[in-house]
């Protein structure tokens, strides 16, 4: 590792340990303005990531001109800071007992029988939206839940940041662990296995359509349901207010068998990111634009 590229994560990890410090001291309302402001710096600076996210949100055709997309991209930013910064606060207040003070779930009926039962394991497929740590978080305060990630490039950051994202019924295991015996275990003791679905994959993948457009993404979420039959459902976070949230779930997730297993995964991969697209239509700012979604 070259010394500049450790100064910055060590840097990074600085401010991070910075920030985890002050959300337990300094008042809420301060840490959101300071998100906010985080956000609009970020989106100056980064130039790159604000040219991806204004492309992304052109050619998703969410924004009729550069202008509309440049302020939606902003907004992006924003509720990324956001997230970040609220995620610290609300792991320090979200507890067993007053979760759902801050958290409210839109669910059906089917799907809060499924929740209800101990000895079913679930899969929970989710995307870069709104706040998908609290939407981890309060899930596991209904069920115990694994949260597949993936781990950051920065070493120092990423030792810092397992603690604060783990919980007493939340534990993360790396998507680089390929061995699938080990979720099929953690689904077998009926645990929640959390995992994304909205992201450029470059190998286990298959093609679908992602507004109107090719997009690859990957085909574990699938294949892990046509392995084991779980049921598979969608869910995620919207941040409605300072510290409050949506979780909206979707599915149970199905498309018609073939019995040609790539197909099957082709169309249950589609029938999930179908799901993305419709809550990103509804609250386009909270998506994080700056990933590149559609790679050749």
């Amino acid at each position: 590792m070259t010394w500049p590229r450790e100064l910055r994560y060590r840097l990074e990890a600085g401010a991070a340990r910075a920030l985890l410090a002050g959300a337990g001291i300094i008042p809420t309302r301060w840490l959101i303005a300071f998100a906010r402001w985080a956000g609009w710096l970020a989106f100056q600076v980064w130039r790159e990531r604000r040219r991806i996210a204004v492309e992304n949100l052109r050619a998703a055709g969410l924004a009729p001109d550069a202008a509309t997309a440049h302020d939606l991209a902003l907004e992006s930013f924003r509720t990324f800071c956001l997230m970040v910064v609220e995620t610290l606060v609300v792991r320090q207040k979200l507890t067993p007992e007053n979760w759902q003070q801050f958290v409210t779930l839109r669910w059906s009926e089917e799907i809060q029988t499924l929740l209800a039962r101990r000895d079913q394991g679930l899969i929970i497929a989710s995307a870069h939206l709104g706040n998908w740590e609290v939407a981890a978080r309060a899930a596991s305060m209904i069920r115990p839940l694994v949260y597949v990630h993936r781990p950051l490039s920065n070493p120092h950051l990423q030792r810092l940041t397992y603690g604060t994202r783990a919980g007493a019924n939340l534990r993360l295991v790396s998507s680089l662990d390929r061995d699938p015996f080990r979720f099929l275990e953690m689904l077998a003791r009926g645990e929640l296995v959390a995992l994304m679905i909205d992201q450029h994959a470059g190998d286990q993948r298959v093609q679908v359509q992602f507004f109107n457009r090719p997009a690859w993404t990957t085909k574990s979420v699938a294949m892990l349901h046509l392995l084991t039959r779980v049921p598979l459902i969608a869910a995620f976070a919207v941040r409605t207010g300072p510290l409050r949230y949506e979780v909206h779930f979707a599915g149970p997730v199905q498309a018609r068998r073939t019995g040609n297993r790539d197909q099957d995964a082709r169309d249950l991969t589609q029938a999930l990111t179908h799901e993305v697209e419709k809550i990103i239509r509804q609250y386009p700012t909270q998506y994080m634009w700056g990933h590149r979604r559609w790679k050749p």
